[in-house]
């Protein structure tokens, strides 16, 4: 695991000179930990981080994407006995083009109901590996950058994937891991996966 520390110049500055570009490319997981954030000035167990006793991570679809995604978000959760947070979203896109909408009264609820169901099977295998991590769902109507940074806004550890490349020269953070990078207090942890 590859580990990246701020600063201390702000949610933005301190990771903006170049310091998160190997995030983009590192074979590895790697997280990104702020100065100043109090799950890690005090400890995870810790009073004064009371209230952030969540892993948020971010699913966008079932497969291996998500299952080192979730292995990873499980393994920590475990670790630091936390309850787990699986972050899906229906992006406004979608909820316009999506074919069932053409048809039928509720239509956006059905969508909504399917998506919900692909958040949990990909959650299912995960609950069974790790039985004693609290996990829940959560699906809300948005951007997936959007919708992750509102659920992990009081998270001990986010975590985002991104897809690997053939050339480990090109870095593409993606639009949720970056978001999370720039404006989440937490230690974010950036993935590879595909």
């Amino acid at each position: 695991m590859l580990v990246l520390g701020s600063r201390g110049h702000g949610t933005l500055a301190g990771f903006v000179l170049g310091s998160t570009s190997p995030l983009g490319v590192a074979r590895c997981p790697a997280v990104a930990v702020r100065d100043g954030d109090p799950s890690v000035e005090c400890g995870w167990g810790h009073p004064c981080a009371s209230g952030r006793n969540e892993v948020v991570v971010g699913v966008r679809e079932s497969g291996p994407g998500a299952d080192s995604l979730l292995e990873f978000t499980l393994t920590a959760a475990e670790l630091h006995g936390s309850r787990v947070r699986a972050v899906g979203a229906c992006p406004f896109l979608r909820l316009v083009t999506h074919p069932h909408l053409m048809t039928g009264q509720h239509a956006d609820e059905r969508y909504k109901a399917e998506e919900r169901a692909r958040l949990v099977e990909a959650l299912a295998p995960w609950r069974e590996k790790f039985p004693t991590v609290p996990a829940v769902e959560h699906l809300a109507v948005g951007s997936a950058g959007h919708v992750l940074l509102n659920a992990a806004a009081h998270a001990r550890l986010t975590v985002a994937g991104r897809r690997r490349h053939p050339s480990h020269r090109t870095c593409d953070l993606g639009p949720s891991a970056h978001s999370a990078l720039y404006r989440l207090g937490c230690p974010v942890a950036v993935i590879p996966h595909g």
